[in-house]
């Protein structure tokens, strides 16, 4: 499987593939936009972590139909 674009961050500086600076803060030391970023990395390796079938087993099956049947 594949790794998950998960950049949907509702913050543009913690995008990692649609990165923009904010306008007022500095990128290096902000503490949101790194607080974002562990919160980003912390979900894709969960998810990367998880198989398809192992997401059927915990009973979500109905609501993954195509990805069921590759």
């Amino acid at each position: 499987m594949g790794t998950l674009d998960l950049d949907r961050s509702p913050f543009p500086c913690a995008n990692t593939t649609r990165y923009q600076p904010c306008s007022d803060c500095d990128v290096e030391t902000c503490q949101v936009r790194h607080l974002m970023l562990d919160v980003r990395n912390a979900i894709a390796d969960v998810l990367d972590d998880t198989s398809v079938s192992q997401m059927a087993a915990l009973g979500g099956a109905e609501a993954l139909p195509e990805l069921l049947s590759e």
